[in-house]
């Protein structure tokens, strides 16, 4: 027998765990199974209109969470982690966020295996992409220029959406192990960690919409009629617990800013209160000669 026809044989090392498991390479993704995730503690936002979609698909939406207090995106990966190691390694999973999320009707788990194999190689992890959206509070330039800073000073500037991805465990397994630890690195929070990690692990985005979409703020009423991609996403909902976490997970992101302002708003008032003459900069404003061209 010669060499090129041994079949070939993947060693996995997880060092986080220190063991060793044997993967085949040439494994065929249509005798995975199919796992879509969420980590959910209590109903709002979507989730009960996600529960109807998936069930109108006969797809199965399993909850993590249900029940406990929310703590930060470490401890949401900690136990997408844990409950993903209980499948087969080559099973693919989803994980999405129940909040924000619907699934559009006329979809299978076949399909959407067969999504995974056609478009992206039957392996690897993908994530929705991030269109970095706003709510239409500001005028449209502003808010664009808004939602650009904030996608650089807390998501890495990196277009991978963390609400919606799709992999195999054994691809997953590994890069939920170093996105726990980089998330720290990130002021908590998953999405940066992932955008951070992108080139390391090779991670991919659905560009062309296939499985995931991120809809536009003007485009959620009545998109998910009609539309092709399997999973909508709608970020940035404004749900009672995203605007009371929002304040604390991403205050630290921004802290020069608050500084700053703090220090600007404590000047006015001492000069308003102590009436402190603050020393003006003079400035020499060059005189422009105009010609008069007219004859």
């Amino acid at each position: 027998m010669e060499f090129r026809d041994i079949p070939f044989t993947g060693v996995f090392v997880m060092t986080s765990k220190l063991y060793l498991k044997i993967i085949s390479c040439n494994i065929n993704i249509m005798n995975s199974q199919l796992h879509v995730l969420t980590f959910v503690t209590h109903s709002e936002g979507t989730y009960d209109e996600l529960l109807d979609d998936m069930d109108n698909n006969d797809i199965t939406l399993n909850k993590i969470g249900w029940g406990k207090k929310w703590i930060n995106y470490i401890d949401k990966l900690e136990n997408v982690k844990k409950k993903i190691r209980e499948y087969s390694l080559n099973d693919v999973v989803i994980v999405i966020d129940a909040f924000d999320t619907r699934m559009t009707p006329g979809h299978n788990e076949t399909e959407i295996l067969n999504i995974y194999k056609e478009e992206f190689g039957g392996s690897g992890v993908v994530f929705s992409k991030d269109k970095m959206l706003y709510p239409p509070i500001l005028p449209k330039g502003i808010a664009k220029q808004v939602a650009m800073y904030f996608n650089s000073r807390v998501f890495n500037g990196g277009d991978i959406n963390a609400g919606m991805y799709i992999g195999r465990v054994a691809d997953l397994i590994p890069l939920l192990d170093a996105a726990t630890g980089v998330t720290k690195e990130c002021g908590g929070d998953d999405q940066c960690a992932f955008n951070k990690l992108r080139h390391i692990y090779n991670i991919k985005t659905d560009d062309n919409f296939k499985l995931f979409e991120n809809v536009e703020y003007e485009k959620r009423e009545n998109h998910i009629d009609g539309n092709k991609s399997v999973f909508l996403g709608y970020p940035g909902s404004l749900t009672y617990s995203r605007l009371s976490r929002g304040v604390w997970e991403y205050m630290p992101f921004f802290w020069r800013e608050i500084l700053t302002l703090t220090i600007l708003v404590v000047l006015i008032k001492l000069k308003s209160i102590c009436k402190i003459k603050f020393p003006r900069l003079k400035m020499k404003i060059p005189k422009f000669k105009f010609r008069n061209y007219r004859k």
